[in-house]
């Protein structure tokens, strides 16, 4: 069993599904504290050939919060303005009808739990890719939750009997190989290859934005294609 553990992020981007479809099982941890100006509740699309950055709104925003604790606002302004944005900077793109579709079905949804909305967002965006591994909430589970960092990882991992744990590249910071080595666990990381493709009213090509902007100009068999586009190496 190899399983990843990320913070449920609004729209991310590539690299995240490129880790979620190396792992045989996906764990969201939702029951950490909500960090502010991170990718939780936010993330960028590509308007007038720049990065434009979009913010769900919160209400009562509090780092002294956990994720699933914090609660969306009830904003209806906020959404016609997101839609009508997303409209206007991709209406020319070749999968925008199918696409613009199921991004308002997230955001107009009613959810008003950030963590249960950020997962049911990633399941309708996975289910359209194809994609089939599990994801799995672990403020839903009973975790022992009072431990932190790399103490907190390797207790999901044996709470899920997992044999491997894999991380993005921005994690070999933040773990020690030996210490799952002695719990009999092997560190994994992927290397993720990132493409370059067609993006509306190109001048310079932007990487690094929201898989919204991948999924607008790629075909579904073309983002999977993407998201497989990967090596893993030993931590």
């Amino acid at each position: 069993m190899r399983i990843a553990i990320m913070q449920p992020y609004l729209f991310p981007y590539l690299g995240y599904f490129q880790l979620m479809h190396a792992a045989d099982k996906f764990l969201l941890l939702d029951d950490v504290n909500y960090i502010n100006r991170g990718w939780v509740n936010r993330n960028n699309i590509l308007v007038n050939d720049k990065p434009f950055r979009f913010t769900l709104p919160l209400q009562k925003v509090s780092q002294h919060k956990k994720i699933n604790e914090t609660m969306i606002a009830a904003d209806e302004k906020w959404k016609k303005k997101f839609m009508a944005t997303l409209q206007a900077a991709y209406h020319q793109s070749p999968y925008f009808d199918e696409v613009f579709e199921m991004i308002k079905s997230i955001i107009t949804s009613g959810e008003l739990s950030l963590s249960i909305f950020l997962q049911n967002s990633l399941e309708k965006i996975v289910a359209y890719i194809g994609m089939e591994t599990p994801m799995i909430s672990v403020g839903s589970a009973e975790t022992a939750s009072s431990l932190k960092g790399q103490e907190r990882i390797l207790d999901l991992c044996l709470a899920n009997k997992a044999e491997e744990y894999i991380n993005l590249p921005g994690g070999k910071s933040l773990y020690n190989p030996v210490e799952f080595t002695n719990r009999n666990v092997r560190l994994l990381f992927i290397e993720p290859h990132f493409p370059v493709y067609t993006q509306p009213r190109q001048q310079a090509f932007v990487p690094g934005l929201s898989i919204i902007d991948i999924l607008m100009n790629n075909s579904r068999e073309s983002v999977l294609a993407m998201i497989k586009d990967y090596d893993i190496v030993p931590g």
